[in-house]
């Protein structure tokens, strides 16, 4: 069984919230230098904002899980997949990247790792049936599926190939499962995991705190928020402790505790909970379009015919290799059994 504290995710893809700031400014710096570099005035009014960067991601991590739920592909999948388009456009601007892509790669990936079968086709058909909430938005980019597939081994090379998540659902039911074990009442166990889980699906993983904190400090969050919302059972903060660690002693108590109260401090943020109009998205979308990078868009002609002389490349350098290797199988003939002889045509 996988263990979180030997994984990837805790080695690779969780920082200080001040390192992912820095890692999304560092991002942002380079669009800004190829946009520069096109002809743009990288500080004219096309050009996005880091707010308008930050709602438009917002928007395609909730397509993702509107998706999701469409397809009933369970609530790992769809952390997994949120997880994915937040790790690919941590170090890469939204600018740089189509996000109806990464957004379509992140799900078949997410479906894949977890061992869910869900073709690509069968991911399209749902999200661009006319009856559909994205259909119907009209900002989702409608995509073919060999342009997903074509894409796929981009997407994952772009995430180091590094795909195993954790998320804190178990976390949430150990820590129930130890007031259940107490006696408390059932119902309020089954609203409180409702509530916990709830937090973590609508809000906290459209946060930074998933690329920030660990499963067992996300599930303390979700359910201390929860209780503090009320409840009838009396849940003691050392009791929610222990189902995520041993607690030695006051002082890591208390530390553990600031961190569940910064958490909880940085998610009662609301610069980013304004909600855009429909009409706001399309407007951002289309300046996202406006100077995008093309050669990095897997829909674009430029992408294709990148693709199609550096696949001619690969073609004609392994004939090069094939052709050299017979030479050199041809020379080895020669110094062991002397000159093959030549052929005469009758």
């Amino acid at each position: 069984m996988a263990r979180y504290e030997i994984s990837t995710q805790r080695m690779s893809w969780t920082w200080p919230q001040d390192e992912v700031k820095r890692l999304r400014e560092e991002a942002r710096r380079t669009s800004l230098a190829r946009i520069e570099k096109e002809g743009y005035d990288p500080t004219g009014h096309v050009v996005l904002t880091e707010e308008e960067e930050e709602h438009l991601r917002r928007y395609f991590e909730k397509c993702i899980s509107t998706l999701c739920q469409s397809l009933r592909l369970s609530i790992k999948i769809m952390a997994t997949a949120v997880t994915y388009f937040k790790r690919f456009h941590l170090k890469r601007s939204i600018m740089e990247r189509n996000p109806s892509v990464s957004a379509l790669s992140a799900i078949y990936a997410a479906a894949k790792i977890e061992e869910h079968s869900c073709p690509i086709q069968q991911i399209l058909d749902v999200a661009f049936h006319p009856e559909s909430p994205l259909a119907k938005e009209g900002i989702f980019q409608r995509l073919e599926a060999d342009v997903i597939l074509g894409y796929e081994l981009t997407f994952l090379k772009q995430l180091d190939f590094q795909l195993v998540c954790f998320h804190p659902f178990r976390c949430i039911s150990a820590i129930l499962d130890l007031r259940r074990d107490a006696g408390d009442d059932e119902k309020e166990i089954e609203r409180m995991a409702v509530a916990a889980n709830r937090m973590v699906t609508g809000r906290i993983l459209f946060s930074d705190v998933v690329l920030s904190s660990t499963p067992g400090q996300i599930a303390l969050v979700s359910v201390v928020s929860a209780l503090r919302k009320g409840s009838a059972v009396a849940f003691d903060v050392d009791t929610l402790l222990a189902a995520i660690q041993p607690i030695s002693n006051a002082q890591q108590r208390a530390d553990i505790m600031a961190d569940v109260d910064r958490i909880i401090l940085a998610l009662s943020d609301t610069k980013y909970e304004k909600k855009l109009t429909l009409e706001d998205l399309r407007a951002l979308e289309g300046r996202r379009k406006a100077v995008s990078n093309r050669g990095s868009d897997p829909d674009s002609d430029e992408y294709k015919e990148r693709v199609r002389r550096e696949e001619e490349e690969k073609d004609e350098h392994r004939r090069n290799k094939a052709k050299k290797a017979e030479e050199r199988k041809r020379k080895e003939q020669e110094e062991l059994l002397g000159p093959l002889p030549v052929r005469q045509k009758i």
